[in-house]
């Protein structure tokens, strides 16, 4: 049994490794058996705690980032656009969203998508804001269904086209987006 960091509890070990960012370093998340909710993450080689510090957590996924792993530049690319503890940075966020999409991360498009669209962190292009969110959608991105009827239907980025609207607020509803409903 490990102590837990947080309330001092014993903790008891899930059976799975929760990530493994390099061949070297593989994870587990462990909880408390007092039932406090409490959870932590220790590195089951050395059974030493991984801290919560999101510099720590930053510099982690830059290096996996770094050795081609498309989720940790999604989470950089979140982390740089939500201020996850950090000042918020749309030119930085802008480029890991933007190394990600080149991997076909569909996440990333539609954020690629909603920067173009808004100007954060590079100018409003109405063009490629329409295709990075045609490009989330083809990869199955279900809110860029929605963000496509929205387009269509304002003639962002294309053509005004209210047949290609309907069909994608269809598609968006039929996809468990609610708020498309009010255009169907």
């Amino acid at each position: 049994m490990i102590k837990c960091p947080n309330c001092g509890s014993t903790a008891q070990v899930r059976l799975e490794p929760t990530a493994s960012l390099s061949r070297n370093q593989h994870y587990l998340t462990l909880g408390c058996e007092c039932g406090c909710g409490c959870s932590f993450t220790v590195d089951y080689k050395t059974l030493n705690y991984v801290s919560k510090d999101i510099n720590k957590a930053i510099e982690l996924y830059e290096e996996a980032a770094k050795n081609g792993n498309t989720y940790s530049m999604y989470l950089l690319g979140c982390v740089y656009k939500n201020g996850i503890d950090i000042e918020i940075d749309y030119t930085k966020s802008f480029s890991y969203f933007e190394r990600a999409a080149k991997n076909k991360h569909g996440l990333s498009c539609l954020n690629l998508g909603f920067y173009y669209e808004r100007g954060l962190g590079v100018k409003v292009n109405k063009n490629l804001a329409f295709a990075y969110t045609k490009e989330a959608h083809e990869l199955g991105i279900s809110y860029a269904s929605y963000n496509l009827g929205i387009y269509y239907k304002n003639g962002f980025g294309c053509k005004e086209d209210l047949t290609e609207s309907f069909k994608y607020f269809e598609l968006a509803f039929n996809e468990g987006i609610v708020d498309a409903s009010k255009y169907l």
